[in-house]
């Protein structure tokens, strides 16, 4: 009965035959919008999902056709701004989505509504399909493995296959967007957002190791995410090299080797936003970066780049010697070997918190910072400074310069470096 009587108070086709007060009642300008949005809860408590969400089209349609007249006595019904047609839209396909099912998820992915939402409110659309994504630290430590929003063998893709196809209608302006924010003004910052958001590299993932770590991995799964992070750091690049305009070697022939801020001076505002989340994914500790490929992606002039994904390979001293010598940046090459050394402490001290609850911490004398020989010791890594040392040592074609540079890092990092053995370094 309820399915009868939305179909024929409600249907946007009205018969020509329909006559007196039954065409005026049935008539969509004629009905109450409170009407309507009754009409389209019945159509979803029925799971006519796809029918709900046409009726409420067709009624805004019909508001975009009568706004043109010069007569508003056929307004007296009322309509939906378009914010709030859009709202009640992103909310009814966020349930859909927010359900898991397949018969859901597959009509909000196909629906027209989606992609008129992500072209009309970009960032309303997203909402969409980032609504079961933790939204802070608290929230990825209570997360179930099933839940992780790249767990689905399909979905994840489908969605950023869906994101990169649009091509919003509406251009933020820059007060909203803020300083480090991109834009959802392409596909591709709308393909970006998803998979920070599905990362959780804004949202507080943590990055410490916890005992479900000590777990064989999936390895199915592992390669379905490093896949999306492949995906992700493309993406960011392309967002880079779009911005450039023409190719920089070709206008500078020594480009590759000038300072880091002249070598950006040709990047827009948009392309800094991109670059700069693209090195902070590529130093995040939780990427899972194919960096084999990667580096062979990377334009010769990308060296800090080049630098961060050696530093992914373990080849430090390769990527110190193009923040030193390269890029001519003692800065660059002292704040990689902090960042370094900051994650071999966090490493040691979840080490050592896992070994105090086990009762075995006076066992391990290179954990334990009262140890006779003043242990406290990150296991197989070595010291995080020495590396740059003997880069400006050997590396400088300047041999007083060098010597001065790595006189200069014993004497900034005295307090954390292995000064025993940077000293049997020196000439």
């Amino acid at each position: 009965i309820a399915q009868v009587r939305v179909g024929k108070y409600i249907s946007p086709r009205v018969p020509s035959s329909s006559t007196g007060s039954s065409q005026q009642f049935s008539s969509p300008s004629m009905l109450s919008m409170d009407f309507v949005e009754a009409s389209t809860w019945l159509l979803r408590s029925c799971g006519k999902h796809e029918r709900a969400i046409d009726v409420l089209y067709a009624r805004m349609q019909q508001q975009q056709q009568l706004q043109g007249q010069p007569t508003r006595s056929s307004l007296s019904g009322g309509f939906w701004s378009p914010i709030k047609y859009e709202s009640y839209t992103a909310t009814h396909l966020g349930e859909l989505w927010a359900t898991s099912e397949d018969a859901a998820c597959e009509l909000v992915l196909r629906s027209p509504a989606t992609t008129r939402l992500l072209e009309q409110n970009p960032r309303m659309g997203l909402h969409v399909f980032t609504v079961l994504h933790p939204q802070n630290s608290s929230q990825w430590k209570q997360l179930l493995a099933k839940d992780d929003p790249l767990a689905h063998p399909s979905y994840p893709s489908q969605v950023v296959q869906l994101l990169k196809g649009i091509q919003p209608k509406v251009t933020e302006p820059p007060s909203e967007t803020g300083p480090a924010m991109l834009p959802m003004d392409t596909g591709r910052a709308l393909a970006v957002a998803y998979l920070e958001s599905a990362v959780g590299i804004d949202t507080g993932h943590p990055t410490e190791e916890d005992a479900f770590d000590l777990v064989a991995p999936d390895e199915h799964q592992e390669e379905r995410i490093a896949d999306f992070h492949d995906e992700l750091c493309y993406l960011l690049l392309e967002g880079v090299i779009s911005e450039r305009g023409d190719d920089p070697p070709q206008r500078h022939p020594n480009h590759h080797r000038q300072p880091p801020d002249q070598q950006e001076e040709d990047t827009t505002e948009l392309g800094k936003i991109y670059r700069q989340k693209l090195r902070r994914f590529l130093q995040w500790p939780l990427a899972k970066v194919r960096s084999e490929r990667l580096l062979t992606s990377l334009p010769k002039s990308f060296l800090q780049e080049q630098a961060l994904v050696l530093g992914r390979l373990g080849k430090h001293e390769e990527a110190l010697r193009i923040l030193y010598i390269d890029c001519k940046s003692m800065d660059l090459a002292l704040e990689y070997c902090d960042v370094r050394y900051e994650r071999q402490q966090a490493k040691l001290e979840a080490e050592r918190s896992r070994l105090a609850a086990a009762g075995l911490l006076e066992e391990r004398d290179d954990l334990n910072p009262f140890a006779p020989d003043g242990g406290y010791r990150s296991p197989g890594e070595g010291c995080a400074y020495l590396p740059l040392v003997k880069v400006a040592l050997e590396s400088d074609a300047d041999k007083q310069r060098g010597t001065t540079a790595a006189i200069q890092v014993l004497a900034l990092r005295r307090s954390v470096i292995d000064r025993a053995a940077a000293l049997r370094l020196l000439p």
